[in-house]
């Protein structure tokens, strides 16, 4: 079963008033920023670098923030990143790790009370935004690390240097990944 279907029920069974808008598509580059365009924030919870670095780069071009939360085995991180607001991922993370570093969730596997936390971590500053309530992680990326039970906040500001993101790229050439064209060939 497709996640697409299951969330979306997921979501009517809670609520029926609520309006789902599927998107069925892989995400790229080329239809990034008009599905974008209909929203008012992007919430990034991709298991990988290239998604990671496309929803960083079209929420700065569209000028929208950008909550996301990454996990592995036994520890989570979560942050907002809005360019003209404060930092983005690109200020954190500059360049993606290299290929073969960092082990899949597939691989390294993932408690699954992490996501639990980090997603209501991506829920509380998401409601934020929209309510415009509290402070959200803007240059503050928040860690949790299950093993100890404890939080950590680290903050960060923009990179010296950085320049503007204009256009959108190749992220599975920039993260060093094989593309699934690529691999087809």
């Amino acid at each position: 079963r497709h996640k697409l279907d299951s969330i979306s029920d997921t979501v009517k069974n809670i609520d029926p008033e609520i309006r789902v808008e599927l998107h069925a598509e892989h995400l790229d580059s080329r239809n990034i920023l008009g599905i974008l365009a209909n929203y008012d924030l992007l919430l990034d919870g991709s298991d990988n670098f290239p998604t990671r670095y496309l929803a960083n780069d079209a929420a700065a071009i569209a000028g929208k923030p950008l909550v996301w939360g990454a996990i592995l085995r036994y520890h989570g991180q979560a942050s907002v990143a809005w360019s003209g607001h404060g930092p983005t991922y690109r200020d954190l993370f500059p360049s993606p790790p290299a290929p073969g570093t960092v082990p899949s969730c597939a691989d390294g596997g993932v408690l699954p009370s992490v996501c639990a936390v980090i997603g209501a971590i991506m829920c509380s500053e998401t409601l934020k935004l929209i309510t415009g309530i509290g402070d959200p992680l803007i240059g503050t990326v928040t860690t949790y690390d299950a093993l100890t039970g404890r939080f950590r906040d680290i903050s960060f500001g923009t990179a010296e240097g950085t320049v503007p993101i204009s256009e959108l790229i190749d992220y599975d050439a920039f993260c060093g990944a094989i593309s699934d064209e690529a691999a087809d060939a």
